[in-house]
Order: structure tokens, then sequence, then C-alpha cells
């Protein structure tokens, strides 16, 4: 998959919603590792599984919070691996 066509995908409000959550407004992709981690596999960049939509607020907390990250993607993303 594409960027692109990823993006087209994604939904077009945060899914995280933690508190402080800024809904619709300034929307990132939020990758499940580092972005390092995938000079490897580089396919999987864009890859459903590997992406979710978060405002910055959110997005900034998960990456400060990396054991809760993997734990709010399973909850998000439980059917893809």
């Amino acid at each position: 998959m594409t960027k692109h066509e990823l993006l087209k995908r994604l939904p077009h409000h945060c899914e995280v919603k933690l508190k402080g959550c800024l809904g619709q407004s300034f929307l990132t992709p939020a990758h499940r590792k580092n972005r390092v981690e995938y000079k490897r596999t580089p396919e999987l960049l864009w890859d459903y599984s590997q992406v979710i939509t978060a405002c910055v607020k959110c997005h900034e907390w998960i990456d400060a919070h990396k054991d809760k990250k993997e734990k709010i993607f399973k909850r998000l993303r439980r059917y893809y691996k």
C-alpha cells in the first residue's frame, strides 16, 4: 500500500482520543515503531497495521509513553498484524 492509499483509508479524526484530544484538528500518522526500525522493511512503513491517525497531542503522548503504545495499537488494530 502506498502512503496516499493508506492516508485515504485512515479515519479523518484522532483514533487515540486521550484527555485533551484535539479531535479532527492537527492530525498526523502515528507509527507503531520508530521510523528507523522500518529501514529493513520499508513496505511496513505505510501498512495499515503499523499506522493510526492521531492528533498532535495524542501522538506526542504515545511517543512519550512507549510502554502504552503497543496496547493502543493492539486495541485499534487488533485484527491486523
